[in-house]
């Protein structure tokens, strides 16, 4: 057995997956071409359904466009128009709708990616700073004891394994410590390779101790919350992080933000701003929607500086403008209450 060898261990398992045939029954959609499409969106086959006119002069632009982009993923911005006496709608109006979506999406993927970073330099300094053991600062993951039992403890120890396994190759940094270190990889190498996902996972297996330090460094470092809601924001937190991680995941695999409504890491409102939302008719269960999503990141990103603060801040004037210039556009459709931007705003002062 080479060297190499010994440094690698196998864990078999098992896969569902959907055994794919063809309809039988032909009961499959059939392919429409551009001219059918132009047809089906200007007369549906349910007399109710909103109509969509492609212009003489919108032709070229919207044979292209559907060429570039898959209709069905573009179809639903149809079902959601705004409902305006039973107007008739342009395909431009479609792509509004579209657009502001792609805004949103590209905003929160930056946004959500800023998060990920602070997320996983802050654990890193928590962690390597504050332990303790009998291992060094930089191999503090691979002590069991700084985890919630030891079963949590394998199942993280494998997927970073599992991980850095598969980078090998493909990461310089893991290529040189599996080369040159004897594959003693240092926490502050490891991280920036996981994926968001993944860290979140190793967060969520620490034991009281150091997720609360990771807590207390990375949401007490400004004056923005009072140490007072220290426990609110240990239970709250975890749910701001995973819908924040549902949020990068959907804008990296450009999915629908507007009109959405997410089942998936559903965050918690903070308190305080609850109280607020409870006067504009929100409840507890209208979190499922955007702006509950958008409150989430904004909670993290008050942890981070200034700078981004202020890009945080532009964002949300620009949702705003587009808000107040657009008749296509709708506040609830992303959930928004009455004077949502003072609840999105970052405001420290």
């Amino acid at each position: 057995m080479s060297f190499e060898e010994t440094k690698i261990g196998e864990k078999q398992e098992t896969f569902k997956y959907y055994k794919l045939s063809p309809d039988s029954d032909k009961s499959m959609k059939a392919f429409l071409e551009f001219d059918e499409l132009k047809e089906k969106l200007s007369n549906p086959e349910n007399e109710n359904s909103i109509k969509v006119t492609i212009t003489e002069e919108q032709e070229k632009f919207a044979k292209q466009f559907l060429f570039q982009t898959n209709y069905y993923d573009f179809s639903i911005y149809k079902k959601h128009l705004p409902n305006l006496n039973n107007q008739d709608f342009t395909f431009q109006d479609c792509i509004e709708l579209y657009e502001f979506n792609s805004f949103l999406r590209e905003n929160l993927m930056k946004f959500t990616g800023k998060i990920e970073l602070l997320i996983k330099s802050s654990i890193v300094h928590t962690l390597c700073s504050n332990y303790r053991g009998s291992l060094q600062a930089g191999e503090c993951y691979l002590d069991k004891s700084i985890y919630k039992n030891e079963e949590y403890f394998k199942g993280v120890i494998e997927r970073i394994g599992m991980s850095l396994y598969h980078l090998r190759k493909k990461s310089l940094p893991i290529k040189h410590h599996v080369e040159n270190k004897n594959c003693k990889f240092p926490f502050w190498v490891i991280v920036p390779e996981l994926t968001f996902g993944e860290t979140t996972k190793l967060i969520e297996q620490l034991n009281e101790k150091f997720y609360n330090l990771w807590i207390e460094e990375l949401f007490f470092n400004n004056n923005y919350y009072e140490t007072s809601m220290k426990d609110h924001i240990i239970s709250a937190s975890r749910s701001w992080i995973s819908a924040t991680c549902f949020i990068r995941n959907v804008s990296a695999h450009y999915g629908r933000l507007y009109a959405a409504n997410f089942n998936a890491n559903v965050p918690k409102f903070y308190e305080p701003t609850f109280r607020e939302l409870r006067k504009c008719g929100k409840k507890k269960t209208h979190n499922k929607d955007l702006f509950a999503y958008m409150l989430a990141i904004k909670q993290i990103l008050i942890c981070h500086n200034s700078n981004v603060h202020d890009e945080w801040n532009t964002f949300i004037e620009d949702i705003e403008e587009k808000f107040t210039k657009s008749n296509i556009i709708e506040e609830t459709k992303i959930g928004c209450p009455k004077d949502w931007k003072k609840f999105l705003l970052i405001r420290l002062d």
